[in-house]
């Protein structure tokens, strides 16, 4: 979806003070955080104070770019198809994709620099306002965004182990991958077997989006994942609620 398409997509999409579910205000902080993997990006990361329900889009190079205005290029249709897509549950009939009530960020030359541009392209001009979170909005969001990043890093770090029993496969063994989905592995038939009736619902989910990476595996399938809840509280974690904030 090109520019004006996005924007227009943005423009008319409902807007209410509350997020869907009515517990808490519709707003949204967010910030471009840097991902020192190969190959190296950023990322652009939101997160609702009230739900601490988190969405991230990217990667791009964003932090490399010449100069504030070129970094806002690049982030306004990031910004823009974060709500266009409902967080990335476009396709969850649940979901009922809303325009921020308000939003901010961390920087305030990058917020006054957006703020020109969204002018410029044609948002609704009451969205054409973006705050500069207080301290405790932009701690909020930087804690949110180690979780996330934390979590990532232990997963990649760890390495595979079976999905039901937790353990490693001894020497040069190799785990087992389920044949729905193709993301849980297992040590042995007998795992598996166990694990299934846990595990079948999110087999559903990941077998029609195989090629879910791991950021969306934090926003979309961690939620209902019991190995997933576990480590979430092992580092203290809040998980999303699959887009129903």
């Amino acid at each position: 979806m090109d520019l004006p398409a996005l924007v227009q997509a943005f423009n008319n999409l409902p807007r209410s003070p509350k997020t869907q579910s009515g517990l808490v205000d519709n707003h949204w902080q967010f910030a471009v955080h840097h991902v020192p993997r190969e190959p190296p990006g950023d990322i652009l990361h939101l997160v609702n104070p009230g739900s601490f329900y988190q969405h991230s889009e990217g990667p791009a190079q964003i932090l490399s770019a010449p100069n504030v205005a070129a970094r806002a290029e690049i982030v306004l249709p990031l910004l823009l198809r974060a709500f266009v897509n409902s967080m990335g549950l476009q396709n969850d009939p649940r979901v009922t994709p809303l325009a921020p009530w308000s939003w901010g960020t961390d920087s305030e030359e990058l917020a006054k620099t957006l703020e020109e541009r969204l002018k410029e392209v044609g948002v609704r001009k009451e969205l054409c306002v973006i705050k500069v979170g207080d301290a405790k909005l932009i701690e909020l969001e930087q804690e949110e965004w180690s979780k996330i990043y934390g979590m990532v890093e232990k997963t990649i770090q760890v390495g595979p182990r079976c999905t039901k029993c937790k353990n490693a496969p001894a020497g040069n063994e190799k785990l087992q991958l389920c044949g729905g989905c193709k993301k849980a592995h297992y040590c042995s038939r007998g795992c598996q077997k166990e694990d299934w009736k846990e595990h079948k619902t999110i087999c559903k989910y990941l077998s029609k989006d195989p090629s879910i990476d791991a950021l969306e595996y934090y926003q979309k399938a961690a939620p209902i994942m019991p190995e997933a809840q576990e480590l979430a509280r092992e580092i203290g974690l809040t998980l999303g609620t699959q887009g129903l904030t």
